[in-house]
């Protein structure tokens, strides 16, 4: 019997610790994408219809396949920690003929004949400082800022999968051409800058707690997760 109330103690004296009597936290979390990925796929389309690929493609179907994160901090004081987050994001997007000429249409289809398809890996690795102002036994608000690099790797898989060989000096079937030479089905790798700030955090609980962010970066714009700390 004593030893059930001596652990009964030790779960009540857990339950109501502060997050800051904790000294290492590690958290899982995730979202349905970033604020840099969807303004990407906001913009992508619009940006093709300033180049001469305008009336002849279009950017279509945006799939965002979600954007999550795994977090390890370690209570510096009562108000910092300092620490590290990994994350992945998966976005991606068909391509679409939207074009009238007679000559592009008997090249690649009918209108709305699907081109190709895109698909966006970004993996990131970032520095992260986090500020708490407000904390109780259960309760805890926070802000916070990462910084590190990432690699985005950008995979086509049956772009432009119908070849133009004979342009007949048509400039639209040329604009094709390029962009078939250009982008064609394979992986590109780009090393890209990564931040992230963190408007608004909040953790519920002590050792096992749940967590909900909003952010502007490469971390979800929305996001919930739940972590242990010790």
């Amino acid at each position: 019997m004593k030893k059930f109330y001596l652990i009964l103690a030790l779960v009540i004296v857990s339950a109501s610790a502060k997050a800051s009597d904790y000294e290492n936290e590690v958290s899982i979390s995730g979202g349905p994408f970033t604020p840099v990925t969807l303004a990407t796929q906001y913009f992508s389309s619009r940006i093709i219809g300033a180049t001469p690929l305008a009336d002849l493609v279009s950017l279509e179907n945006p799939k965002f396949y979600g954007s999550y994160q795994i977090n390890y901090n370690h209570q510096m004081n009562d108000w910092f920690q300092l620490g590290a987050k990994v994350g992945w994001t998966f976005t991606g997007f068909d391509l679409y003929s939207t074009d009238k000429d007679p000559q592009v249409v008997i090249a690649l289809g009918k209108r709305k004949e699907l081109l190709g398809q895109s698909a966006t890996h970004i993996i990131t690795a970032m520095i992260s400082a986090q500020f708490t102002y407000f904390n109780t036994d259960m309760v805890e608000l926070y802000s916070g800022i990462d910084l590190g690099a990432g690699v985005a790797v950008w995979n086509r898989k049956n772009m432009y999968s119908k070849p133009i060989l004979n342009p007949l000096n048509n400039p639209d079937l040329n604009r094709l051409k390029e962009m078939q030479e250009k982008y064609k089905d394979g992986t590109d790798l780009r090393w890209i800058p990564a931040a992230n700030i963190t408007l608004f955090g909040v953790t519920f609980g002590s050792r096992v707690y749940g967590l909900a962010e909003i952010n502007v970066g490469l971390d979800a714009l929305v996001k919930v997760g739940i972590g242990f700390r010790r």
